[in-house]
């Protein structure tokens, strides 16, 4: 008799557990316990009379018909624990912080000052990489280098570079000048008034047909095509004629007589072109000061940039400036004093070496911005660890608290 009653307990096995863990997952503990008993005892019913695969078949059928909102109400009754436990929390938090004030300082300031470091740092290096990246055609912009053969060379170009350039160079689309003289000698007269401003340039039409810079009042074409002709941002617009500029006379360097025919929209930080006031370069090319011819003299502060077309490679076209120099200048002057490369618009911020700089007379390197972005993360990654292991110094402060929680009924998500 006893071997029979082993038989009939081990001829059949358990419901699938995964049954089980189906009917945990919605059913209410107060109702969970009880369910299962009736189920389980359906369960040895079924087995005997439909066979083990019948059984399985009605038991999850019967589990999934306790899916109705009386046994949901687990969901509730923690919604509301969980509120509780909240306030709780919170009660807690604030005793301990007063308790513990000096812990408290110590932990949270060392966090809030690391990260604001390093974020302050990851704005920073943002910035320097963002210089002069919004020009649409910015990968095919690239600026005339000067110098003698093997060397860095020279941001500055001969005055009369740009004539040679448009005229033997067919890879180059479009061709632009920048001259920004003296702001020690350039000298204004506005209204009977002197004046000074670092910001004066004259530059070609053709500069801002290379550049994306934002005009609220006249354009290129029209507004510096001529000698005379002047174009204001709108700080100096407001800080000299309040705002209303346009056919407004101004004397530069008791020289040129200038009229007001467009204003910029202020130009951007991010950009090593910090133009102010730009004159119309025909202006320039009336004076005395003003080279026309291709020679080889060259100052920094006359620089050339071109446009290449679709497709055309820098490369190519450096191997054609010996032969430029060479025909214009002679076979020394191309051998040994004169030479002419191409640096991209992307380098120029970040290379003080080719190009001697910028118009702004401030570059940093690759390497300065890897070095400030590495400190940025290791002063992150310090202050997240010091706050781990000071947080996890008090963990045995909070053994008691977590044992009373553990019996009031909380769960892991709740003590953690």
């Amino acid at each position: 008799m006893p071997h029979k009653e082993k038989d009939d307990r081990h001829s059949y096995k358990a419901p699938p557990k995964w049954m089980d863990r189906l009917l945990e997952s919605f059913c209410a503990p107060n109702l969970l316990e009880e369910i299962q008993g009736d189920l389980l005892e359906f369960y040895h019913f079924w087995v005997k009379r439909h066979g083990e695969r019948g059984a399985q078949w009605l038991y999850l059928v019967h589990t999934i018909k306790f899916l109705r909102p009386f046994t949901f109400s687990r969901k509730n009754r923690v919604h509301i624990k969980t509120n509780h436990m909240l306030k709780n929390y919170l009660t807690i938090t604030l005793r301990n912080l007063v308790r513990y004030r000096r812990f408290a300082v110590i932990n949270i300031a060392g966090l809030t000052l690391g990260m604001t470091a390093a974020m302050v740092i990851f704005l920073l290096v943002r910035f320097e990489l963002s210089f002069d990246n919004f020009h649409p055609n910015g990968d095919r912009v690239y600026r005339v280098v000067t110098g003698r053969p093997g060397d860095t060379g020279d941001a500055g170009t001969p005055h009369g570079l740009m004539a040679v350039l448009k005229e033997g160079f067919p890879g180059i689309d479009k061709v632009a000048v920048a001259y920004k003289p003296n702001p020690d000698k350039t000298q204004l007269e506005i209204n009977n008034v002197l004046g000074r401003e670092q910001g004066i340039y004259f530059v070609t039409p053709s500069f801002f047909e290379i550049f994306n810079f934002e005009w609220l009042i006249g354009s290129p074409r029209k507004s510096l095509s001529l000698p005379g002709q002047v174009v204001l941002d709108e700080n100096l617009a407001q800080k000299y004629f309040d705002g209303d500029p346009i056919g407004k006379q101004i004397r530069l360097d008791n020289q040129f007589d200038l009229t007001v025919t467009g204003v910029l929209k202020n130009l951007p930080r991010n950009t090593d072109f910090p133009f102010q006031m730009v004159v119309s370069h025909a202006t320039f090319e009336n004076s005395p000061r003003f080279r026309g011819n291709y020679n080889g003299a060259y100052g920094s502060f006359y620089q050339t940039y071109v446009l290449l077309k679709n497709g055309v490679n820098p490369a190519s076209l450096e191997t054609m400036f010996p032969d430029m120099v060479r025909r214009h200048l002679g076979e020394e002057m191309a051998e040994k004093y004169l030479a002419h490369t191409l640096q991209p618009l992307r380098d120029i911020h970040f290379n003080e070496k080719s190009g001697g700089g910028n118009f702004t007379k401030r570059s940093i390197s690759h390497e300065a911005i890897t070095s400030m972005a590495l400190i940025g993360v290791f002063l992150l990654v310090t202050a997240c660890i010091n706050f781990i292991n000071l947080a996890t110094a008090q963990t045995i402060r909070r053994s008691k608290e977590v044992g009373i929680r553990k019996i009031l009924g909380s769960n892991r998500r709740q003590l953690m």
